[in-house]
């Protein structure tokens, strides 16, 4: 699971990062990208302290992953959580993920499940086609929600539309 987090932000970023063009947040993003990972870091550091979304989710993923540090979900949810509350889809994305699967939250969160719902519905408000994914198998198992298999199933095929090759798979096994 963790494997296919990474695979699928490399996908994303690496269309934005040349939107960035050669900036100091690029360069470490390249360089993790390439699997410098120590190399990476005091550049994705400085500009996750600086409040720069992507590198915040770069950030959280090397915690995550333990790439280039040592694994630390909490370190990882609290950057995720940094890159969401700045409305950042891949960040709220993460984020419900992490409240998906337990990783780093906060001990006694109430209702960690409810909190996957609201930051994958928040993604997928921007378009973001796993959080829609996400969202919409939620809605059809009736997990931390109650069950909407209509709704569910229209998010999975919007997600589709956008490129979730999950739920391109999966639209395609109810043909």
């Amino acid at each position: 699971m963790r494997n296919c987090l990474a695979g699928m932000l490399l996908a994303v970023s690496l269309v934005l990062t040349g939107a960035l063009g050669a900036t100091p947040t690029a360069e470490a993003i390249d360089a993790y990208q390439l699997g410098e990972y120590k190399a990476a870091l005091p550049g994705l550091t400085a500009a996750a302290e600086r409040e720069e979304p992507l590198a915040q989710v770069y950030l959280g993923l090397a915690y995550y992953n333990g790439h280039g540090v040592e694994e630390n979900d909490v370190i990882a949810f609290t950057w995720f959580w940094r890159a969401a509350m700045q409305e950042y889809a891949e960040g709220q994305f993460q984020l419900g993920f992490m409240y998906t699967y337990g990783y780093g939250i906060p001990e006694g969160e109430p209702d960690p499940e409810g909190k996957a719902i609201e930051w994958f519905a928040r993604a997928a408000d921007q378009g973001h086609a796993e959080a829609q994914f996400n969202l919409g198998l939620m809605l059809l198992a009736g997990s931390g929600v109650e069950r909407d298999e209509e709704t569910g199933l229209a998010l999975i095929e919007m997600a589709a539309r956008n490129g979730s090759e999950g739920a391109k798979r999966f639209t395609g096994d109810l043909r």
